[in-house]
């Protein structure tokens, strides 16, 4: 006989409760899933971490490709005024796509507003 141990981490940018009174989340699973519940609220609402994690993110790329950008003076500004509905992922997307498109050593935030469809 196998035997194993797991554990899961699970995320969601919904409200599992009201899911579950929607009868999309079974309430079992829930409750199997509710060990140790953790609420981060969205990027938009921790405005520090949003400088924190892009030039997190920043440092990652120059490391990768072996270069010191950084970001150009306006950015930082630009980064706090953005609602950030893609959250991290967002963040992190804007930040590489701005890396790569940097034609100089200063890295200026580009964000473009992307639509469901991509056509």
């Amino acid at each position: 006989m196998l035997t194993t141990e797991a554990r899961i981490i699970a995320a969601t940018n919904r409200d599992p409760m009201q899911a579950v009174e929607q009868e999309k989340l079974r309430e079992d699973l829930f409750y199997r899933l509710s060990v140790f519940p953790l609420y981060v609220p969205p990027l938009r609402e921790r405005e520090d971490d949003i400088i924190l994690l892009a030039q997190h993110f920043l440092q990652q790329m120059n490391l990768q490709q072996g270069t010191e950008k950084h970001f150009a003076p306006d950015s930082e500004e630009l980064l706090r005024q953005h609602s950030w509905p893609g959250n991290v992922r967002e963040l992190r997307n804007a930040v590489w796509r701005s890396y790569i498109l940097a034609d100089q050593d200063a890295v200026h935030i580009l964000i473009e507003h992307q639509h469901k469809s991509f056509s």
